[in-house]
This record gives structure tokens, C-alpha cells and sequence, in this order.
């Protein structure tokens, strides 16, 4: 519930902070996207890491990472 904060990090320790994104979750039992930017670089070997930092104590959370890449 309130304003939940996702941080994406990446790189040899995954420490590195690429994005954080803040979504209001104003309403329980539904879905919430949280959209990284296209600037969030991860290179070959990089390790990745999500972030969670809810506003609330948080009862029942799941998550479903879905990852849109380009391979040059």
C-alpha cells in the first residue's frame, strides 16, 4: 500500500543503480507495472538485482519480472 519504490541495480556485484521507479499502490489484490527505463544498460556478465521498498508493511507480495532486451 502508498507509494512503493523498485530499484534495479546491475554490474559485477549487482551494487550499481541503474533505475528506481515509484509506483502509488492504492489498492490491494491487483497488478502494478513498474517500466525501467531504456537507458538502464546491463552488460554481458553483469549480475541483477531488484530492489523492493514498499511505504507499508507488505502482507502477501509476489513478483513476475518479464525482461525486454535487444542483443547487438
Amino acid at each position: 500500500p502508498g507509494s512503493t519504490v523498485m530499484t534495479l541495480y546491475a554490474g559485477v556485484a549487482a551494487t550499481d543503480k541503474k533505475d528506481s521507479v515509484t509506483v502509488n499502490l492504492n489498492n490491494a489484490n491487483r497488478t502494478f507495472t513498474f517500466n525501467c527505463t531504456s537507458g538502464s544498460t546491463i552488460s554481458s556478465g553483469d549480475l541483477v538485482r531488484i530492489g523492493y521498498n514498499p511505504s507499508a508493511d507488505s502482507d502477501q507480495v509476489s513478483f513476475t519480472c518479464v525482461w525486454k532486451y535487444k542483443i547487438t
